[in-house]
């Protein structure tokens, strides 16, 4: 009995591994679609193709963000009662969360440039926001092998000391 509780607590401490790798991915998948998806958004600007409702409904069709897209499009209707500000932030805290805090207040402060301020400020803070949003991307694809590592060695090494204390 105390075997079988050894091993399920060894491999529940190698799920906790997986699931950190998994999260991992799901940080770089989302970094680097949101990257993508602001120089899109930037260059309908740039080009005054669309609206920013619009933009937002057209990037809500495909990528690792679409949901973020999707929850600000479906929250355009309540433009007037609430600042676009509030809808992007709150589309972000909510359906962006394997980004780091620093990643989503680039984001929210975008959100605060958005609509509000002439084009060219506009574009400045997408500019910003899409760089800034590229270097975690490289910094986070920089350090992957080290968090790997780190992650599978850790619940290894825990999952082993419980296998230790239990036997």
């Amino acid at each position: 009995m105390r075997t079988a509780a050894a091993v399920l607590t060894l491999l529940g401490s190698l799920l906790l591994g997986a699931a950190r790798q998994r999260a991992i991915g799901q940080r770089l998948a989302c970094l680097s679609c949101l990257a993508a998806d602001l120089s899109r958004m930037e260059a309908e600007l740039a080009g005054k193709n669309a609206s920013l409702p619009a933009i937002a409904a057209m990037l809500a069709e495909e990528g690792e963000a679409r949901s973020f897209f999707s929850r600000l499009s479906a929250g355009a209707s309540s433009l007037g009662e609430r600042s676009f500000r509030a809808l992007w932030c709150e589309a972000a805290e909510a359906e962006l969360p394997a980004l780091e805090a620093s990643e989503r207040e680039a984001l929210c402060a975008l959100g605060a440039a958005l609509g509000r301020y002439p084009l060219d400020m506009q574009l400045s803070a997408l500019s910003r926001c899409r760089k800034t949003l590229e270097e975690h991307l490289l910094q986070a694809r920089g350090s992957l092998p080290e968090d790997t590592r780190l992650s599978w060695g850790l619940s290894a090494a825990g999952g082993l000391l419980l296998l230790i204390l239990l036997l």
